[in-house]
């Protein structure tokens, strides 16, 4: 009782590193579990009515650029020699349920590791790019929740369509379909042949960073 008052309460402050990302999950989570806890600080038409009052929270990421320190948690407590270092349970947690496990008789043959969740279909984009040079990987998954889905059921199955992809590629999807579907577009067959060419060339770019950052991250 005493912790949903204080992410409640404006007056207690709540510090995190980039404290935006715990204030929103903390509003969904509350507002899923414990509506009657939750308090808005907007009128319902508006948007941000969905989440915690920002007021209550301080985000030491910010405090962080300000004097000219790493925007990563384990970094600025890399550079600042300090004892106690970001816990790295957060990033196996992650690995765990995003990282797809080889499917064994003992955890029920899935593929993943979130729970009721199940992966239909699944397209790898990125070990056989599309010939106009589109790499991603893409996947329509169900998800079980406790709510009436359309057809009744309860617990509700839910469907839901995943795109991962780089930022540049996203750019670069995004400029393909404003090529792809406006009526009208001279020369298309040399924009398609360096639409073709850019992907290539952000492809490999991509690999050179993830390799950079692999080398940074591995010492």
């Amino acid at each position: 009782a005493e912790v949903f008052t204080a992410l409640t309460d404006n007056s207690i402050i709540k510090w995190a590193h980039n404290c935006q990302f715990e204030r929103i999950c903390i509003s969904a989570w509350l507002r899923k579990h414990h509506p009657e806890k939750f308090r808005s600080y907007s009128i319902d038409t508006d948007s941000v009515s969905d989440y915690l009052d920002p007021e209550g929270w301080r985000c030491s990421m910010v405090w962080a650029a300000y004097m000219g320190l790493p925007l990563s948690l384990d970094a600025v407590g890399e550079v600042l020699k300090l004892e106690h270092r970001k816990m790295r349970e957060g990033k196996d947690l992650v690995r765990f349920f995003c990282t797809p496990c080889r499917p064994t008789k003992t955890n029920g043959g899935r593929i993943r590791n979130l729970p009721g969740v199940k992966v239909i279909r699944e397209k790898d984009y990125l070990t056989n790019a599309k010939p106009n040079g589109y790499r991603s990987y893409h996947m329509i998954i169900s998800v079980e929740e406790p709510y009436e889905d359309a057809k009744g059921n309860t617990p509700g199955i839910w469907y839901a369509e995943i795109q991962l992809r780089t930022i540049a590629m996203d750019s670069w999807a995004a400029l393909e379909h404003q090529m792809k579907y406006k009526k009208t577009v001279s020369d298309n067959d040399l924009i398609v042949a360096e639409l073709r060419r850019c992907a290539d060339e952000l492809a490999a770019c991509d690999v050179s960073m993830q390799t950079i950052s692999d080398m940074i991250n591995n010492q």
